[in-house]
């Protein structure tokens, strides 16, 4: 685990021993590249509804990114329909 922070790498470890993780802005990336990468679904879930409830215009694309790099279908979905919302909601002006 070389991409990953001392903060972030604690959480895991908090949530690996106890099944509870303080999921923030600062960690959610990471939370969510580890819990990918190793399988952890209900992490990555969380993790997911997380960014899911932080979504808004000026960040859609890069949840878009981050979707698309974590293979998470459930974001990628959420950050496309934001993106389409928006758009219509332009060309109704």
């Amino acid at each position: 685990m070389h991409d990953i922070t001392l903060p972030a790498f604690n959480a895991l470890l908090n949530y690996l021993y106890s099944g509870v993780v303080e999921i923030t802005e600062d960690n959610v990336v990471e939370l969510l590249m580890i819990s990918n990468q190793y399988t952890l679904t209900h992490l990555q879930e969380q993790c997911e509804c997380y960014v899911e409830k932080g979504i808004y215009k000026d960040n859609a694309a890069y949840i878009l990114e981050m979707a698309h790099r974590y293979q998470t279908h459930h974001l990628r979905t959420i950050a496309m329909n934001y993106m389409l919302q928006q758009v219509r909601r332009s060309s109704e002006d």
